[in-house]
């Protein structure tokens, strides 16, 4: 068939019924460009939450000795974000607050983990027995703006944290 078509030569159609499903609009399918960037967000949101959850756990493992109930939810298999005294963004699903005050925690806080959380805007540990020494790790806290570590049995210097409020 194709050997009898000549270069100038055209053809007629018959209308287009505007109704046809040909000339209906559709809904575009989604690009296959876009799903490995899709993919890749995923995975990387998915690592953002793992590694939370195990900073999460770090710090309860941190504060075990604590004689409290409030880590009873602090469980792998449930997410982050149900843990008690954790509030997540919930756009992106990361931690934004700890609020663990009043909890009858002790121990020494491991800031240096609690700093990994990099969303992280609010740390309320007041009211507690917590000891040890407020560490410069403090100043990873990068988008940390509000903070109680209020009675309790911390000693030694405080960290200059000025930077944190700019």
């Amino acid at each position: 068939y194709l050997s009898n078509i000549h270069e100038n030569q055209t053809f007629s159609s018959p209308p287009a019924d505007p109704n046809s499903p040909a000339n209906m609009p559709s809904e575009e399918p989604i690009s296959r460009p876009f799903l490995p960037t899709l993919f890749l967000l995923l995975c990387l949101f998915s690592l953002a939450t793992s590694d939370e959850l195990q900073t999460l756990l770090t710090i309860k493992t941190s504060l075990k000795n604590s004689n409290t109930f409030v880590f009873d939810s602090w469980d792998a298999k449930i997410p982050t974000c149900n843990f008690t005294g954790i509030t997540c963004d919930p756009a992106t699903k990361l931690v934004k607050e700890i609020e663990l005050s009043k909890q009858n925690l002790s121990g020494q806080v491991p800031f240096a983990a609690i700093c990994q959380l990099k969303s992280l805007e609010r740390l309320s540990l007041g009211f507690n027995s917590l000891s040890g020494q407020v560490t410069e790790d403090l100043n990873q806290c990068v988008n940390l703006r509000y903070l109680d570590l209020g009675n309790n049995f911390f000693y030694g210097s405080v960290p200059d944290i000025s930077a944190l409020s700019q």
